[in-house]
């Protein structure tokens, strides 16, 4: 379990160099009352939550640990309950948030795209 990053994973680096690279600017790991967003874009109040594959029990991607299987389904259905609460709650207070997932995908697709030009 050591090795499971929770902040500053590829996926979140990547995503960051890209936005960057586009001049979005934004905070990372940005405090809000519904959690630590990995990435905030504070003037238009939208943050960014990147879920990871372990840790929100990804269909595609996730392998289940050997030992205590009771313990970690219990851990990722509440992991994944966690998250819809919080951004309900955020976007209760006009912070919308914003699935990782589908922003990564689509600067994937942009990023093939430009390589073909």
């Amino acid at each position: 379990m050591a090795r499971i990053r929770g902040r500053d994973t590829t996926q979140e680096v990547l995503l960051r160099r890209e936005l960057w690279h586009r001049g979005l600017r934004y905070r990372i790991h940005y405090r809000t009352i519904g959690g630590c967003a990995d990435l905030a874009f504070i003037g238009k109040r939208i943050v960014i939550f990147l879920d990871g594959c372990f840790w929100h029990g990804c269909p595609d991607h996730y392998v289940p640990p050997r030992t205590s299987r009771a313990f970690w389904e219990k851990k990722l259905r509440d992991n994944v309950a966690r998250d819809q609460r919080m951004t309900l709650l955020l976007e209760g207070v006009g912070w919308p948030g914003q699935a990782g997932a589908v922003l990564l995908l689509l600067l994937g697709l942009l990023a093939v795209i430009r390589r073909r030009r």
